[in-house]
């Protein structure tokens, strides 16, 4: 069992927390708005998500994590989506080399973010990211929810046809041919005109190809990736705990595995558990043999390493990371919660390259 570091609270410092608690009622959506300095969280996050009753985020001055406050966020329900800190947000600094008209085309590709800071190029290199977590006694196995994801960066200005054709176009070429005939929601292309799916869809990202959930009583690590250009909506592969994979989509584009689990029942609740990951994000890309896609091996050399409280709890290497142009980035709170809710506490998010190759 992986021994707690802080002591727990007690009910009277359970009552002081609570009266210490700030809402923060800001959101973002950092694929198409700039950010202003004093609306950056802990200098590297921004707050995205939901604003509706029920569904909120608090600040903790009193409940601190290193010298952090820390985020309590909760969802009442599965009826909103999402409450949660992005890594990855635009200021006006980031993109002051562009003209008007440039920004205004990037908002209407919803790709304004791709100058955005807090991104991760796929290289060789290892990334660190750490941050504090705090289970919450409230926690069961009704519980359900990603409490940290890495999602992808597309280019937004990629299609695939409804024959299966590739089309890869610049901005203002995707503006002009593309969105003066149809509109995309959730990658799905629309007619204009008639209001109706047309068959195209849009590299929109996909499912994140790296995160830690709760769920059927167990918290665990999520693994995939998606060798799709433009990801396949219809080819879906999914994977619950106690199964840990791998396990392959029925069209051999993507994979699955969850390499980490452990009963929410063995953790400790109601303190602090350090998280550190260790994370190599390979380059992959599609390529084709007599039509018929073929998974780059470059894709195997993802790693994942994770520990907790100073203990090594996953050491992992395989299929990693989507067919992004971007890279990734990281975010943490409150995805895609069960229909009994679910909160969670959160804290002192960094990130960093390994300069150190060697260093465990």
């Amino acid at each position: 069992m992986i021994s707690g570091c802080n002591h727990l609270l007690t009910e009277s410092v359970q009552r002081k927390n609570v009266a210490s608690l700030e809402e923060i009622t800001n959101r973002f959506n950092v694929q198409t708005e700039v950010v202003h300095s004093e609306q950056i969280i802990e200098g590297n996050m921004v707050p995205v998500g939901s604003l509706a009753d029920g569904y909120h985020v608090f600040r903790d001055n009193y409940n601190t994590y290193n010298g952090h406050p820390s985020y309590l966020f909760r969802m009442k329900d599965d009826r909103k989506n999402r409450i949660e800190f992005s890594s990855l947000f635009t200021t006006d600094n980031d993109i002051k080399h562009l003209s008007l008209s440039e920004r205004n085309n990037h908002i209407k590709a919803k790709s304004l973010y791709h100058y955005g800071k807090g991104k991760v190029s796929k290289s060789r290199q290892t990334w660190i990211y750490t941050y504090g977590l705090w289970l919450p006694s409230s926690l069961n196995e009704e519980s359900k929810g990603i409490i940290s994801q890495w999602h992808g960066i597309p280019d937004r200005t990629t299609i695939r046809t409804p024959t299966g054709k590739i089309v890869e176009y610049t901005l203002n070429q995707f503006n002009s041919e593309v969105l003066s005939k149809m509109y995309f929601k959730s990658g799905v292309g629309y007619s204009i005109d008639k209001k109706d799916k047309n068959g195209f869809t849009v590299d929109q990202g996909g499912y994140p190809p790296l995160a830690l959930k709760v769920g059927e009583g167990y918290l665990y690590v999520s693994v995939r990736s998606d060798h799709n250009r433009v990801t396949n909506k219809r080819d879906r592969v999914n994977l619950r705990p106690p199964l840990t994979g791998p396990k392959l989509s029925k069209l051999g584009t993507k994979t699955i595995s969850n390499p980490y689990m452990k009963r929410l029942s063995e953790l400790p609740r109601e303190q602090w558990i350090d998280m550190r990951w260790e994370i190599i994000w390979p380059s992959m890309m599609e390529s084709r043999q007599n039509e018929a896609i073929v998974m780059d091996r470059t894709a195997n050399n993802g790693s994942v390493k994770l520990w907790m409280n100073n203990i090594k709890v996953l050491d992992w290497k395989g299929n990693l990371g989507n067919n992004d142009k971007y890279g990734t980035y990281f975010k943490y709170g409150l995805y895609k919660p069960g229909a009994s809710g679910i909160e969670i506490r959160l804290a002192g998010f960094k990130q960093q390259k390994r300069l150190d190759h060697n260093q465990e």
